[in-house]
């Protein structure tokens, strides 16, 4: 009745490729058991409408979130600012889901070496501060040692309850 090839035919439909499954293989097991007595085929439909149901309900109630995460290393790259804030830990508004794989340095009383132009400027003076790298410093590139090491985090997505 139904191959593994159908079921990856409906994988880029997701919930909806699930949906239309569901009713297909329904309609063919009611046909089926038509023959034989109706109350099992209704029962067995039922079985797998509610089945369908739990799953939707469970898939709704689970949303991807991002966080920074902190990576329990020190190391800087020296350059790469995109950004700053005069924060001991990164701010949630650089973390969204265009920024995952983005790294973030923090420093705790470090009074120097805020990155240059005007845009860094709520930084200066700041003992306490983070920078947001570029697109050019990602997970896996290897630290330049150019900078006094600060505080790794990560923007990262898990799911967790919505």
């Amino acid at each position: 009745m139904f191959s593994p090839e159908l079921l990856v035919v409906l994988k880029p439909f997701g919930i909806l490729g699930l949906i239309v499954l569901a009713i297909v293989a329904i309609v063919s097991l009611v046909g089926n058991l038509s023959r034989a007595r109706v109350p099992i085929a209704m029962i067995i439909a039922l079985v797998v409408l509610a089945g369908l149901a739990s799953l939707l309900i469970v898939v709704s109630m689970y949303r991807p979130t991002v966080f920074w995460g902190n990576v329990a290393q020190l190391a800087d790259w020296g350059g790469d600012d995109s950004d700053c804030s005069d924060t001991l830990v990164p701010e949630a508004d650089y973390c969204n889901d265009q920024r995952i794989g983005q790294i973030a340095v923090c420093w705790q009383n470090r009074n120097e070496g805020w990155p240059p132009g005007d845009r860094f400027n709520r930084c200066r003076n700041k003992t306490t501060w983070c920078t947001y790298k570029d697109e050019n410093v990602r997970v896996g590139r290897a630290a330049t040692g150019h900078a006094p090491p600060g505080r790794v985090y990560i923007c990262a997505a898990a799911v967790s309850p919505g």
